[in-house]
């Protein structure tokens, strides 16, 4: 008797599916990896551009303050002996609790120059530095 070979396609049909899943399922952890990527990226990018702006109006704010304590009433702030401190919360508004957004003011003199430095930092980490030189006033400090 003569046997017939028939090949079956169903089995080419399956590898092909399974790697083209594969493909798939490649493709889809670069992209997740991709856009979590760009997501840390627009955070930190959102948290520089706020934090330029609030040193660049807190530095403003130093130059017109008379002393520490006007100075941290100007920027929303705690006045100590030697710093002003303002706590933000999540969407860069001025918080009285602490948190993991902070911005510290503290001046100094030097002859004729006052100088103000500015600093915010995020968890710990400083994201914007500034430091200002101006003539000094006397009512200064």
């Amino acid at each position: 008797m003569i046997q017939i070979r028939t090949t079956s396609k169903a089995g080419l049909f399956l590898l092909e599916l399974s790697i083209v899943i594969v493909c798939f399922s490649l493709a889809a952890a670069l992209s997740v990896q991709l856009f979590a990527k760009a997501r840390q990226t627009a955070v930190e990018s959102t948290d520089l551009t706020m934090a330029a702006a609030i040193l660049q109006s807190a530095a403003e704010c130093a130059k017109e303050a008379r002393n520490l304590t006007e100075l941290a009433v100007l920027v929303d702030g705690k006045a100590t002996e030697e710093a002003v401190i303002v706590f933000y919360d999540g969407e860069w508004q001025p918080t009285p609790a602490v948190s993991q957004r902070k911005l510290v003011i503290w001046q100094e003199k030097d002859h004729l120059l006052q100088i103000s430095h500015l600093k915010i930092t995020k968890g710990g980490r400083a994201v914007f530095e500034l430091e200002t030189k101006w003539a000094w006033r006397e009512a200064s400090l």
